[in-house]
């Protein structure tokens, strides 16, 4: 498989070694972990890692979405007790994956919003239209976790892992919102593959064929057992802590306005949480 993505995308022997070791370290953090649906999350990194390749995303962004979840469902993650334990773990990343991939993945880990939900898509979106762009040298930050979180929401929900979750379906406002960010973003594509799949589990939620009715029943059924196998006696192995990195940063409950009007200076305290990490500037030529 490496060798034929090496051939598609013109990868060097550097890059490849690059890929196996990223491999490596994502297997080793997230081994052991399983979805509510039961397929285990490392599936759901390479899955989102694949769409970021599909979409044409630099290399080092693709792979962030190998590793998207390692400062908060991550092995080494389970042991942060406050901010000097999150950069003594930002630095083993950066030796494990290198100061590009790291980049990506803290982006993505402080995005304004800990899940994707409507606020946060709303959040992008006026700042798009409030020309953040332009304004902000932390707009890079933010669109590079955009892509990776809507990526990640394509594999969720290709796979029917929202199913078994709470968010089972966008709202109306998210997914016009997620549609404007896109195509402002230039991946036109994604947008309308994303809005394919919410409207195939709205379909589900209200369904109108008889076998659509027997999906529902079924899926009921199997989501009851899953609830019932997973929150228990496997909870310990199966099931991510609580996300400690958002609770020790505290970041979540800042308002929203208050991100808008004072974007450089929310995101530059999270970057400056960690001085001794030097700072990562993706070249302008690969930037998405």
């Amino acid at each position: 498989k490496l060798t034929l993505l090496r051939d598609k995308y013109k990868y060097s022997d550097a890059d490849v070694k690059m890929i196996i070791e990223i491999l490596r370290f994502a297997k080793d953090e997230m081994s052991g972990y399983m979805r509510k649906s039961g397929r285990p999350y490392f599936e759901h990194c390479i899955g989102m890692a694949g769409c970021l390749l599909d979409v044409g995303a630099p290399l080092e962004l693709a792979l962030s979405g190998l590793v998207h979840s390692a400062y908060v469902f991550g092995k080494q993650a389970q042991d942060l007790t406050n901010a000097d334990d999150i950069c003594e773990l930002r630095k083993r990343v950066v030796a494990d994956v290198g100061l590009g991939v790291e980049y990506y993945l803290w982006s993505y880990t402080i995005f304004p919003r800990p899940n994707l939900g409507d606020s946060a898509m709303w959040i992008a979106r006026e700042g798009i239209e409030r020309g953040l762009p332009k304004t902000t040298k932390m707009f890079p930050r933010l669109r590079g976790s955009l892509l990776g979180h809507l990526c990640n929401e394509l594999d969720e929900f290709y796979h029917f892992d929202q199913r078994f979750g709470q968010n089972r379906y966008r709202s109306q406002a998210f997914r016009e919102n997620a549609t404007y960010v896109l195509n402002k973003l230039g991946y036109p594509e994604l947008a309308e593959k994303l809005n394919t799949l919410f409207a195939k589990h709205i379909q589900l939620d209200n369904p109108a064929s008889e076998p659509e009715k027997q999906y529902k029943e079924t899926e009921g059924k199997l989501a009851k057992k899953l609830f019932e196998v997973f929150k228990s006696s496997f909870k310990q192995h199966y099931q991510p802590s609580p996300r400690k990195f958002h609770r020790i940063v505290d970041f979540d409950k800042i308002d929203e306005h208050y991100i808008l009007a004072h974007f450089d200076d929310h995101y530059g305290q999270l970057e400056n949480l960690c001085p001794d990490i030097p700072l990562y500037e993706p070249p302008v030529n690969v930037e998405p």
